[in-house]
């Protein structure tokens, strides 16, 4: 079925292993280009609009949120407010702009973006005058206009949105009397349903996810008062009942999928610090329902004492559902002493055995992980060597790995790539164009000339200009360094000689076995199970 989270297939999938030993981090993107400069501005977006996962529904774009006060005063795309840069129809990056509006108040934060079926970009974000105040919602095609900002009225974050496999979107917010609403906009149509309440009494949420399957069914993960817990909303309107996952520190990591199998999974990274040591544990969990949705314990993902020291990671878990519907999770876990980025598929009732990604030498610690159209996944993460005992912001670097899925239905990791740095990064995010395979990635500048940078990266993972950004689609290479040697395939055709011949033989043989009388008692059997009845 279409949408299905883990089914019967998803056993098949093997883990993700890298292509070989960690290599060094080879250039693969284009150079970075600077798109916007302003010290101030917010964590940078990319949407890619998309009826499924192989098809555009609209054209993609890059957006922001700044405060003019400290911005180059001949930038205008600078703020205030939320600026928008559009992948043309060529391909190319239209210059930056203020988000063209038909209404007012125009959105001055952005907390969070997504895109509908029919090629409309859903942003969140505040209404202030540093994007703070209440949070609300706008929406509109790249190339504008934007609906006026309006539609949450309660405080700008926390804000998770999502979009379906055919283009539903989904927002969870929180009400200015402290309750947790859902909020659908179902494919086709031009705005959201009225709130669905689900929460009963007032708390101070911490952490929110939501996702969609590809029916309409909704689930909604929230940490609050010392607990993670969910509710589903099913795409007939019934209201599941609310259930405590598990007990968590405040603002863990958190993510949450569901499947139109009736299942849903949570993942959630948290840190605990003791009281008498000062040390501080972080633990990474998965936990996957029974058919139904129903928690039964989560699978301990990893868990590590925090180097002395060494402020823990902001960020750090992500967890996506592929193109063909596999699931992916990733996080920052801790090897040598070193934050390191850790990824595995998740089956229908486990984890599988995790990999590292990153180079475990470096301080790694993940930020985005996006999927595209050949059922890959490109995890995003920065590094940085230590200095003074942290990690050293000023020598950050931006670095990917692409998982591809394979005939075998093994999931490979290629060697890291550099995106950019060394320097004054953060905040990257990434996503992949569904037509051309291209991965467009965006971070902040935080160096002598902030601002907002971007870089691309072809379908194959060759070297890729500005000038060609996004590239025609072609074909997919297999994830690794150079591809197969001589002696592999060598040894690839000698094996699957071997097994053509054993076929063959297996064949002959049973060809004797049916001339021997083997074929008669087939039949009798035969006859004899048509007969028999089968309850379900």
């Amino acid at each position: 079925m279409v949408g299905a989270l883990i089914g019967a297939g998803f056993a098949t999938v093997g883990c993700l292993l890298p292509s070989s030993a960690p290599a060094a981090v080879q250039p693969s993107w284009s150079p970075a280009v600077s798109l916007v400069r302003c010290g101030s501005l917010g964590v940078p977006r990319v949407v890619f609009p998309a009826s499924d996962p192989f098809h555009a529904s609209g054209q993609g774009a890059i957006l922001w949120s700044g405060d003019p006060a400290d911005c180059n005063g001949a930038d205008a795309a600078a703020g205030p407010g939320v600026g928008i840069a559009e992948f043309e129809p060529d391909h190319t990056l239209g210059a930056p702009e203020l988000l063209p509006a038909a209404g007012s108040p125009p959105l001055t934060g952005l907390s969070a973006a997504t895109a509908t079926g029919d090629g409309r970009i859903v942003l969140a974000g505040g209404v202030g005058s540093a994007g703070g105040g209440t949070g609300e919602l706008s929406q509109g095609p790249a190339a504008g206009p934007f609906t006026g900002a309006g539609g949450l009225g309660g405080p700008g974050a926390p804000i998770a949105v999502t979009s379906s496999y055919r283009g539903d979107v989904a927002i969870a917010s929180v009400s200015a009397g402290g309750k947790i609403e859902l909020r659908i906009e179902p494919h086709g149509t031009p705005s959201f349903s009225p709130p669905v309440v689900l929460t009963s009494r007032d708390a101070a949420v911490t952490a929110l996810s939501v996702n969609l399957d590809y029916r309409g069914d909704a689930v909604v993960a929230w940490a609050e008062k010392g607990a993670i817990y969910v509710r589903v909303r099913a795409a007939n309107g019934v209201l599941l009942t609310t259930q405590r996952v598990a007990s968590s520190p405040p603002s863990p990591r958190l993510a949450a999928l569901i499947s139109d199998d009736n299942r849903a999974i949570v993942a959630w990274e948290n840190d605990r610090t003791s009281v008498g040591d000062a040390t501080t544990t972080t633990t990474a969990y998965l936990d996957i329902s029974v058919p139904g949705i129903h928690f039964t314990g989560p699978h301990l993902l990893e868990r590590f004492v925090d180097p002395p020291g060494l402020i823990p990671p902001a960020s750090g878990l992500e967890m996506v559902r592929l193109a063909y519907e596999g699931v992916v999770v990733a996080w920052t876990g801790l090897s040598g002493g070193h934050f390191v980025v850790r990824a595995a598929p998740v089956s229908v009732n486990s984890i599988r055995p995790a990999t590292t990604v990153s180079d475990p030498s470096a301080d790694a610690m993940l930020s985005d992980l996006a999927t595209g159209p050949k059922d890959e996944v490109i995890a995003l993460w920065t590094a940085a060597p230590r200095s003074d005992g942290q990690p050293d912001a000023a020598e950050q670097r931006i670095i990917s790995a692409r998982g591809l899925s394979e005939p075998s239905g093994v999931a490979r990791f290629a060697a890291p790539q550099l995106v950019a740095g060394p320097g004054l990064l953060s905040e990257p995010r990434v996503a992949i164009d569904p037509v051309t395979d291209v991965a467009v990635a965006v971070w902040r500048n935080r160096g002598g000339n902030p601002g907002i940078d971007y870089a691309v990266r072809g379908p194959s993972g060759s070297d890729t200009s500005v000038a060609g950004r996004p590239g025609p689609a072609q074909g997919a290479r297999r994830a690794g360094s150079g591809g197969p040697s001589a002696v592999t395939i060598v040894v690839g055709v000698l094996v699957g000689l071997g097994f053509v011949l054993f076929g063959l033989r297996r064949r002959a043989r049973a060809r004797e076995r049916r001339r021997t009388g083997l074929r008669s008692q087939g039949r009798r059997l035969t006859r004899r199970l048509n007969l028999t009845r089968w309850d379900s």
